[in-house]
């Protein structure tokens, strides 16, 4: 059976190439939205929430690049 691993903000950030801040912004202005678990006052990422957002958002290749 898979463990689920909860990923802290830096972690998350870190995983997906971006920064705590733009983890932020989305969170408040609801875009690019990645379920999230509020632990107190911190906020921590379920690795496998992850990993499905990326899924989701995956793109085509573009024949014109």
């Amino acid at each position: 059976m898979e463990r689920r691993v909860l990923m802290t903000q830096l972690e998350a950030a870190e995983y997906l190439g971006t920064t705590v801040r733009t983890l932020n912004t989305w969170r408040h202005h609801g875009k690019n939205p990645i379920p999230f678990v509020r632990w107190g006052n911190r906020i921590k990422y379920l690795k496998e929430d992850l990993e499905n957002w990326i899924k989701e958002n995956k793109q085509p290749a573009s024949q014109n690049i």
